[in-house]
């Protein structure tokens, strides 16, 4: 997780120096003993931390039923891990996260007589862009237009409609409102049994493209004058059949090259981005950076 969110040209160096100005350092104190040493070693690479792994892994199973929690030597869910970090950079620095921050708009229409009137609209902030695989999405931008289209409320959520006068079925849909520097997309590729409610991985191909235009999913009242291109940095793979097994393994980027990184271990560099090439190997958390 800390060689995905660290692959950034700027954000390693910028988190140290909020780090030493926080007053509660907290968990982070142990984040700042992990960004020096992958500042000082000449390949990136992160040892395994003892100490931090053991007060995080507290950290994240603080609440949790005893059959949620997770050890050292058990997998744990990325995206959800890499929320509690943002949380523990927060409660030092809001600055810290300022980067991942982006806005997320909520637009409901009125459907009424081909209406189209706005009824509600809601603004919430994010740091992580959380996007469902489903089993005909064989790429990430599929995902993404799923994520983002247009969906018919039932028809008991009618709402008043100023212009119409009247309660009027709706629709609505999502669309970002302001764009972060540094992307987190949480990729949910599992469906729920219908007969036991336990998650099941979708074990479908998703491709990632190595850049991203988001131009087509900023809301278009929103007068977004910035660059909505982005590069991708970092992928935290999964590599297991089902969602409570298996083991996360993260490919970095640095001066043009894809590094794929094992706990500590980086093995040379690959000659070329592969992702999702076998069922088990699911992408499930992509850090793209703005160009």
């Amino acid at each position: 997780m800390l060689q995905a969110l660290l692959n950034d040209r700027y954000l390693p160096q910028y988190i140290k120096s909020s780090l030493y100005k926080a007053q509660d350092k907290g968990l982070a104190s142990h984040y700042l003993t992990m960004f020096d040493k992958i500042m000082s070693n000449k390949k990136n690479a992160i040892d395994v931390h003892r100490e931090f792994c053991h007060a995080f892994i507290a950290k994240y199973n603080n609440g949790k039923k005893r059959q949620d929690q997770i050890s050292i030597h058990t997998q744990g869910d990325p995206a959800e891990a890499i929320g509690i970090m943002f949380e523990d950079f927060e409660k030092c620095s809001p600055r810290m996260v300022a980067p991942f921050h982006f806005l997320l708009g909520q637009t409901t229409r009125c459907k009424g007589g081909g209406c189209g009137k706005i009824t509600k609209r809601k603004l919430t902030q994010h740091n992580i862009l959380h996007v469902a695989v489903n089993a005909d999405h064989d790429n990430l931008l599929d995902c993404l237009e799923s994520n983002f289209k247009i969906e018919n409320l039932e028809s008991n959520d009618k709402a008043d409609c100023d212009h119409c006068k009247q309660k009027t079925e709706q629709s609505t849909q999502l669309s970002i409102n302001a764009m972060p520097h540094s992307f987190v997309i949480a990729l949910k590729p599992y469906a729920y049994d219908k007969n036991n409610g336990n998650p099941e991985k979708i074990k479908n191909t998703v491709k990632i493209p190595p850049f991203l235009d988001l131009g087509a999913y900023v809301d278009t009242m929103s007068n977004q004058q910035e660059k909505k291109s982005y590069e991708l940095r970092s992928v935290i793979l999964h590599n297991g059949t089902d969602t409570n097994r298996g083991h996360c393994v993260t490919l970095v980027k640095k001066q043009e090259r894809w590094y794929f990184c094992d706990d500590d271990k980086i093995v040379t560099p690959m000659h070329s981005l592969q992702i999702g090439d076998e069922k088990t190997n699911t992408p499930y958390v992509l850090v793209y950076e703005k160009k």
